[in-house]
């Protein structure tokens, strides 16, 4: 959870508000925008995400029961959560912190935050 904490506090510095999820958390209502998971089964570590608000709309919501993954706002949602999860990659890896980008069984990016910086810029 430290590590959760640095991650946040980083991005809040940066001027990227972001939200921590553990296992306690609520799921299926994540807060728009950045968010920290914290997992303690697979996939293990802190992961950073992002959630766009655009994903509780019902057209989305429909569209995701429908599986209709070749309409153009399920591309369009992906692709911006696919470039916003790198540049959160490029932010917190410049920031110091140790990165890894999981692509091993899984269709998208797993963006795992390995180990805190060895001193905060300052």
């Amino acid at each position: 959870m430290q590590l959760a904490e640095l991650v946040r506090f980083e991005l809040d510095r940066i001027g990227l508000p972001a939200s921590i999820q553990t296992k306690d958390s609520p799921w299926g209502d994540e807060p728009p925008g950045v968010l920290i998971e914290v997992h303690e089964i697979d996939p293990y570590g802190v992961i950073v995400k992002w959630h766009p608000p655009i994903t509780r709309s019902p057209s989305f919501r429909e569209k995701l029961r429908a599986q209709d993954y070749g309409d153009p706002l399920w591309t369009y949602v992906v692709e911006v959560r696919q470039v916003m999860e790198q540049a959160l990659y490029h932010i917190l890896t410049r920031a110091g912190f140790r990165m890894f980008v999981d692509t091993g069984e899984h269709v998208s990016q797993i963006f795992r935050v390995i180990a805190e910086p060895s001193r905060q810029l300052e």
